[in-house]
């Protein structure tokens, strides 16, 4: 994630991105709630009252075209299988490889929520963005498996024609881009830049 949105921000002045490892700070904040946006803002006030600096926190959600209602994975994206155990990147793999192999239907997709919250300890706000990013699911499966990212092994992002974990840093840099420009946009207005 810190990489993503290092190269999203780039681009915008007098800002330097920083993770809770750079800062030393291994605490981990619990996600206690049912939505990716409820997480985003509960972890960027926590991470917050740790580092006494302005944070950008973000959680996603998850939904597909294909699983019944019970079986979305929601916020649970990590920890699918039962709601509690969080699965290594192979065991995800796994877990997805038998599950889309249960769904005959053609254009299988997984729909991201990215939620994203900004909070200036100074001003007291917490602002908030959104993307939703429907991304679709290769017939095959890639043999790489991006660390922390295993579902880029079958998912392909919009603009692009082969999973996310085939991609050339570029190709995948150009497609975050276009998918997250409205967050950019928010970011660059909640610093106050516009």
């Amino acid at each position: 994630k810190l990489i993503r949105y290092q190269n999203l921000l780039s681009d915008v002045p007098d800002i330097e991105i920083v993770s809770l490892t750079d800062l030393k700070i291994s605490e981990k904040i619990a996600e206690p709630h049912q939505t990716a946006k409820e997480n985003a803002i509960h972890k960027v006030r926590e991470y917050s009252k740790l580092t006494s600096l302005p944070t950008l926190s973000i959680d996603e959600a998850a939904t597909t075209n294909f699983l019944p209602e019970n079986e979305q994975p929601g916020v649970y994206v990590r920890r699918v299988a039962d709601k509690q155990t969080e699965l290594t990147d192979e065991e995800q793999i796994v877990f997805w490889k038998k599950t889309i192999s249960r769904f005959s239907e053609p254009n299988k997709q997984v729909v991201w929520d990215f939620q994203m919250a900004y909070y200036d300890p100074q001003e007291d706000i917490v602002h908030t963005s959104h993307v939703t990013m429907p991304a679709q699911v290769s017939a095959v499966f890639s043999e790489t498996i991006v660390p922390g990212y295993p579902m880029s092994s079958f998912l392909i992002l919009p603009g692009t024609t082969k999973p996310a974990a085939d991609l050339t840093a570029e190709e995948k840099a150009a497609a975050e881009k276009q998918i997250f420009a409205p967050f950019v946009q928010d970011f660059r207005s909640w610093i106050h830049e516009d």
